[in-house]
């Protein structure tokens, strides 16, 4: 009970995120949204509350993250997870319908690192790829 009452504190706050669509909180303790998520200039290591799927967008770029945890098992439209402290790709999405991006974190990811954890639909985005151009 606390933890919703977290959330949903946490969601309405539109300096922390910004979703377009609906939430709902499952018994199991994630979220699952209908419609996009964004998350920017979050100020910790690690996301609040755990997601499970996200039918449209995911965005948690240009944070301090250090760690994927809490993002969404699936994810309908693109991934992004730019510029934040991350070192690994764990716990990134199992499934994602579009791209996924992830330029400029502490470890420069490949495309065969991300894709030994999620199944893209799109292209993979990775610094190792921004720096050939």
């Amino acid at each position: 009970m606390i933890e919703e009452l977290y959330l949903n504190v946490w969601i309405r706050d539109p300096k922390k995120w910004v979703m377009s669509g609906t939430w709902k909180w499952n018994p199991d303790g994630t979220v699952d949204v209908k419609g996009d998520v964004c998350i920017i200039d979050y100020p910790y290591s690690k996301l609040p509350v755990k997601f499970n799927k996200v039918t449209g967008d995911f965005t948690c770029g240009d944070n301090h993250l250090t760690t994927l945890e809490g993002c969404p098992e699936f994810v309908g439209g693109y991934f992004n997870c730019c510029r934040n402290l991350l070192s690994s790709v764990d716990f990134a999405p199992k499934k994602v319908n579009d791209n996924f991006y992830c330029i400029g974190n502490l470890l420069l990811f490949t495309e065969k690192d991300v894709r030994k954890v999620c199944k893209v639909a799109g292209t993979v985005i990775t610094s190792e790829d921004y720096f050939k151009s």
